[in-house]
């Protein structure tokens, strides 16, 4: 049933229009199908495996017969002539190597290890033998892909036989989500090639879980169900009084209309109820929550919006400007105070879940007040970027951080250690 399904998607519109139920086979352009030739070894896949695993060995063999010509079989029970054998999974693993999946839980990371003639490539989680079994035969072979695209082609030596003779490496990444996507989305073809698992992909009322993500949720692409400020403060039934108002006139949602009215009590009332919404729709198996920005510095400039407001240590803080990029503090804690009751409303329903914000533009200032424990932060040194400068080596002033990028981050590090994130630009 699965596989009919993501076959209608591969044939009306899926980026490998080449795409076939039909495995190990090259096609001789006058309409009949030939086997590719054996590469030693077999690749043993549990009958239980997932479809992260299956994708794996499908990845897998993608880049073996891309450099030899030839694709390992895979096979449910291991021949015992034929070596190496690639046992795929944390269910292999779990008895002889329990030591290296407690190490990974947790995380995406991955263990290779080898024992005689077997190699066990594996994860705490079938994210995890994605990368373990990308990174044996990166290991082993010059294969380089220069973009998460086909078109632009890959580098590397052909040669008649892979021997693997590199495998035994245990990486355990220090982030505990990596997310990334790039041109045409992350969720077509073998685009984990090019990074592994750990693409992104969004699920929203407009857009739930459909067949364009099947192949992202196989290749361990994460799910975000997320909904920007704004749209999760107006619903269904658009509120004109809970609009910004910018330059005296409360003015229609559009993406670069800015933030909600957070002065209005129905605001909060409203945005939670958009929690409940989203969470009871979210497809069985996501991975966190996502309270979005609308792109855009324009904050509600209403006298209500502008006054002091208290902060749970009984403080009061005030506005030093209607502008959130000369008093990115005022906005910045407004906001997190929403996010924070948002993280609290998301765990009451599903308790553990991380719920994630852009520590971007004016919410890049570190707020005022504490984070709630599920709440994340993805820290953007914007408009400059960390592929340039390390951030804390960033230590002059910068347009949106005056005190510069480097005291701003330390700040955040120091204040929210088990909150950061990084967010980067790379395709620029």
């Amino acid at each position: 049933k699965n596989a009919a399904y993501f076959r209608i998607y591969a044939a009306n519109g899926g980026h490998n229009k080449d795409f076939s139920l039909i495995r190990d086979v090259k096609y001789d352009g006058k309409g009949s199908l030939r086997p590719s030739p054996r590469h030693p070894g077999e690749l043993v896949l549990g009958e239980r495996s997932d479809l992260r695993e299956r994708y794996a060995v499908e990845a897998f063999n993608w880049v073996l017969r891309t450099v030899t010509g030839k694709v390992m079989p895979i096979v449910v029970h291991p021949t015992k002539r034929a070596c190496p054998h690639v046992y795929v999974g944390r269910a292999f693993a779990e008895k002889k190597f329990h030591e290296e999946i407690v190490k990974l839980s947790g995380t995406d990371g991955f263990c290779i290890r080898r024992s005689g003639d077997d190699i066990y490539a594996f994860g705490a989680d079938s994210r995890g033998t994605i990368n373990a079994l990308l990174e044996l035969i990166r290991l082993n072979t010059d294969y380089f892909w220069f973009r998460p695209d086909e078109k632009i082609g890959c580098l590397f030596t052909p040669r008649d036989i892979v021997t693997f003779d590199k495998a035994n490496v245990l990486s355990r990444p220090a982030f505990a989500l990596r997310t990334w996507t790039g041109p045409g989305g992350s969720g077509h073809g073998f685009y984990g090639l090019w990074n592994g698992s750990g693409a992104s992909y969004y699920v929203r009322p407009w857009n739930r879980f459909g067949i364009g993500y099947y192949r992202g949720r196989a290749s361990g692409a994460y799910c975000e169900v997320s909904e920007s400020f704004i749209e999760m403060a107006m619903g269904d039934d658009p509120d004109p009084s809970l609009q910004p108002m910018l330059n005296g006139e409360r003015l229609p949602i559009t993406n670069r209309t800015g933030q909600p009215c957070f002065s209005n009590p129905k605001t909060l009332e409203m945005t939670k109820r958009s929690v409940r919404r989203l969470v009871a729709d979210a497809p069985e198996d996501w991975d966190y929550f996502g309270y979005d920005y609308s792109d855009s510095w324009s904050t509600c400039e209403c006298p209500e919006c502008l006054k002091p407001y208290r902060l749970p240590d009984g403080k009061l803080l005030s506005a030093k400007s209607a502008s959130s990029i000369e008093d990115p503090l005022f906005r910045s804690t407004r906001t997190y105070i929403y996010g924070n009751a948002v993280a609290a409303e998301v765990n009451r329903l599903r308790p553990g879940t991380p719920v994630e914000m852009f520590a971007y533009i004016y919410t890049a200032c570190p707020p005022s007040v504490r984070l709630d424990k599920n709440l994340k932060v993805l820290f953007a040194t914007y408009d400059t970027a960390s592929m340039r400068f390390p951030t804390l080596e960033q230590t002059w002033p910068a347009g949106y951080a005056p005190e510069s990028w480097a005291v701003r981050f330390r700040k955040w590090l120091d204040e929210n250690p088990a909150s950061m994130g990084m967010y980067e630009y790379f395709f620029t």
